[in-house]
């Protein structure tokens, strides 16, 4: 049997009704079917990219609050992988994704001191201020805290 655009929207409308109605039917069954379930809709949006985006789209502008509360209850839940995922973004606007392979390759020592290496410095001065910055690993020396202030301090004092 073959349903009008029509017949398929008051079925899906009655539906609707029928669940807001019973809650507690779909809770179960759910419950009781979950893998089924979640593999089911792996597959749909699998074979349905689009419209999956779609529905998403009309999810988060239709529940800005529920989507906010879901990503900060995921950000608590996982704080190990939010900095990660913080550096790394950090890593790569600010030294095109060098910066972690320059201090390990130093393994984390200033060049300077040998303390503990934890900043980036651009050698020849053009960093993410510069109009036309140097990134090139080459370009980059690992350095503590204390001695990457020295030194720019000390250029500041001498441009003075």
């Amino acid at each position: 049997m073959t349903l009008t655009p029509e017949q398929r929207e008051r079925r899906r409308e009655s539906d609707r009704k029928w669940r807001a109605a019973n809650p507690e039917y779909y809770r179960q069954r759910y419950a009781a079917n979950r893998e089924k379930a979640q593999e089911y809709a792996r597959n749909w949006r699998a074979a349905h990219p689009e419209k999956s985006r779609e529905n998403s789209r009309k999810y988060r502008e239709a529940n800005p609050e529920k989507v906010k509360g879901r990503i900060l209850r995921w950000r608590a839940d996982h704080p190990d992988r939010v900095k990660a995922h913080k550096h790394k973004l950090h890593d790569k606007e600010r030294f095109n994704g060098y910066r972690q392979s320059v201090l390990n390759a130093n393994q984390g020592v200033c060049v300077n001191c040998g303390g503990k290496a934890i900043l980036v410095h651009h050698i020849d001065g053009r960093g993410r201020d510069h109009p036309a910055p140097n990134h090139d690993p080459k370009n980059l020396v690992p350095m503590c805290n204390s001695c990457h202030a020295k030194h720019h301090k000390a250029i500041q004092d001498a441009h003075s």
